[in-house]
């Protein structure tokens, strides 16, 4: 609808707003606008008149948003615009009872067609009224009026989605109005999209003028446009007028007939240079130069080559514009710039809700139950009555229940109270009683409603002081702030005091399967002497013959003091094991007896025998540097330290026998 392609045009330049900075000022919305948006007005037994609790919807979410709607009706249309409406109407009404024919002595233009919509508009604004919201009816088309309100400053902007208002002069538009409670709109309370002129003609330089000369020449609501003209050729015809000139020059095409001849002949003429429009071709001027332009290579494009192809889309635009006898049409140039007359008795003020009369009509039009109804518009009358405070009220706050925050916005939730008999009986019994079933707080949830607090604070202070004398704020506990650290030697002295805190003891028994750290640590600090002999045994590496360290490894063993020193009560001796005699040593006088074997039964398992047992006590090296081992002997000494080892297995298996033995008998 409107002007063709106009929305793309000024797209890159409207800003995307929150409905909140809509609070506070005044729109007028084309009503016939937003029941076309939903596209069809057909009834439907699922849900009867869609485009009826739409605009309620609408309508309610702006006005408890601080936002005062003036809804402007469709007059008589402009003959021109009759074909334009039975199209609509084929849309809008599809699905629906044919429409009747005229009789044949009627004397009523059928091709006018806007008979079934506005008995459409005529519900729409029954509801409106009893909503308390100005509706205005205008001379001719809505989109004018609303433009004519904005131009003269008695409405804040226009909502439409008919970008023909901008032609009609209206300085700021609102666009795309959403209101949904999802999304990624629902935190800020909807959005819609604002197009302000007065930001982009300075950018653009469009004005009133050349919007006319766009829709004259693309299209709109009156007249299809000129064939093979789109807004890019538009466009450029622009930016070579001024806002001024381009109407004044758009009338005179006709009567420039020998002008334009002139300029084709010379667009067209071969022997001109496109570039700069001397005499010769843009060959040889690339080659040797211009003389007119006082260049020796190449010429000045920028003399001719932009007004060549400027004049060449206008010389076509005017030849295909002017196929048409009537072109331009004056009748669409008078239309969007006649100034509408303001009513005398205009008010756009919002007025008292009727509650009673609201009950009814959607009862009759929406078939919404009673108590419904009543939920849907109370919360409107409670904030008429809190905005006229010296008006006289048919409810009055009974008590704060609760501070709330809605939608960022500090609020109330107010119980009231009837003061008036007109609200009695408008509930039956029976909806009330199952509104009580499935409310367990009682009938005051169905007087309740949230309100923002700066109003009632204005309107109600002794009811807000009650409030805050009954629910005292809880104060917080203040934390005391530690002082903050100036530099890095304070922090890692805070680092390390924090180290060095002791650690919460643990009361009451420990749990069963607890172990304290201490008993564990005292565990490992004294190993068992099964797991130390096994231990040792298997870290022995292994060694070369030139391993120089090796005797000292040795001499570590062997030097470690005893800890078993008799066995049955014989003596035990860990001397140093040397190698074995040789014949001649062994019977060479003065040598030492060889000690008995014992038997096995008489070793204990954490018995270490290393060598035989003499009476004579045992001697141990001093140091590492009194102890020598030769090299030859080093064989015989791991030899014996096997056998030892394995001696020692046995005995421990034997003994582990024993016990088990000895456990079940």
């Amino acid at each position: 609808m409107g002007i063709r392609d106009l929305w793309s045009i000024l797209e890159p330049y409207h800003e995307r707003k929150p409905l909140y900075e809509l609070s506070g000022k005044v729109i007028a919305i084309d009503l016939g606008g937003w029941v076309c948006e939903n596209q069809n007005v057909v009834d439907y037994p699922v849900q009867p008149r869609l485009y009826l609790r739409n605009l309620f919807h609408r309508t309610c979410y702006l006005l408890l948003a601080d936002v005062t709607p003036v809804f402007v009706l469709e007059g008589e249309a402009p003959t021109m615009k009759y074909d334009e409406i039975a199209r609509r109407n084929d849309i809008q009404f599809r699905g629906g009872a044919p429409k009747k024919k005229p009789s044949a002595d009627s004397t009523k233009d059928t091709r006018k067609g806007r008979t079934r919509f506005n008995g459409v508009l005529k519900i729409c604004e029954n509801l409106l009224t009893i909503m308390g919201v100005e509706c205005v009816k205008g001379p001719g088309e809505a989109e004018a009026f609303c433009a004519h309100l904005n131009r003269d400053g008695l409405v804040d902007g226009v909502v439409s989605q008919d970008s023909d208002c901008f032609a009609y002069g209206a300085r700021k538009v609102f666009r795309n109005f959403s209101v949904a409670k999802q999304g990624s709109v629902a935190a800020s309370g909807g959005a819609v999209d604002v197009y302000d002129m007065e930001k982009i003609s300075p950018i653009l330089d469009l004005g009133q003028n050349k919007l006319i000369v766009l829709a004259l020449l693309a299209g709109c609501d009156y007249c299809p446009g000129v064939s093979g003209v789109g807004k890019d050729s538009v466009l450029k015809l622009f930016g070579h007028y001024t806002e001024a000139e381009i109407l004044k020059h758009i009338r005179n095409w006709r009567n420039q007939e020998e002008k334009f001849r002139k300029l084709e002949v010379k667009i067209e003429d071969k022997n001109i240079c496109v570039n700069c429009g001397h005499a010769g071709k843009l060959v040889s001027h690339t080659r040797k130069g211009c003389v007119s332009c006082h260049l020796s290579a190449g010429c000045d494009s920028t003399l001719w080559k932009e007004q060549r192809l400027v004049i060449k889309t206008e010389v076509q635009m005017r030849r295909k514009a002017l196929v048409s006898m009537d072109f331009p049409r004056e009748d669409i140039i008078e239309e969007f710039l006649r100034r509408s007359a303001t009513p005398n008795t205009l008010n756009l003020s919002w007025k008292r809700p009727a509650i009673t009369r609201f009950i009814r009509l959607t009862m009759k039009y929406l078939q919404w139950e009673e108590i419904y109804a009543f939920q849907k518009i109370f919360p409107l009358l409670t904030r008429w009555q809190l905005k006229h405070p010296m008006e006289e009220g048919l409810v009055s706050p009974k008590e704060i229940k609760k501070k709330r925050t809605l939608k960022g916005v500090s609020s109330f939730e107010i119980i009231w109270q009837n003061c008036s008999p007109d609200l009695d009986d408008l509930i039956p019994d029976e909806q009330l009683t199952t509104f009580l079933l499935d409310n367990p707080t009682g009938i005051d949830s169905l007087w309740t409603t949230i309100e923002p607090a700066d109003i009632v604070e204005s309107v109600h202070p002794r009811l807000v002081e009650q409030f805050y004398a009954d629910h005292p704020k809880k104060r917080k506990k203040k934390r005391k702030q530690d002082e903050s650290l100036s530099n890095f030697d304070e922090l890692k002295d805070e680092l390390v005091r924090i180290g060095k805190k002791k650690a919460s003891t643990r009361k009451g028994p420990i749990p069963k399967g607890v172990q304290k750290i201490d008993e564990f640590f005292r565990k490992i600090e004294k190993p068992d002497k099964e797991d130390s002999i096994l231990k040792a045994v298997e870290n022995i590496q292994d060694f070369n013959d030139d391993d120089e360290n090796l005797s000292e490894i040795i001499a570590e063993i062997v030097s470690r003091s005893p800890k078993v020193t008799d066995l049955n009560g014989r003596k035990l001796s860990y001397d140093v094991i040397q190698a074995p005699p040789t014949a001649n040593e062994a019977t060479a006088p003065g040598s030492p007896v060889k000690n008995e074997k014992l038997p096995e039964d008489d070793f204990d398992e954490l018995d270490f025998l290393v060598a035989g047992t003499i009476p004579a006590q045992f001697s141990t090296p001093k140091t590492k540097s009194s102890l020598q081992v030769e090299e030859p002997k080093i064989a015989y000494l791991l030899e014996n330290l096997n056998t030892t080892v394995d001696l020692f297995e046995s005995s421990l298996e034997l003994s582990r026998k024993q016990f088990f033995e000895e456990e079940s008998d």
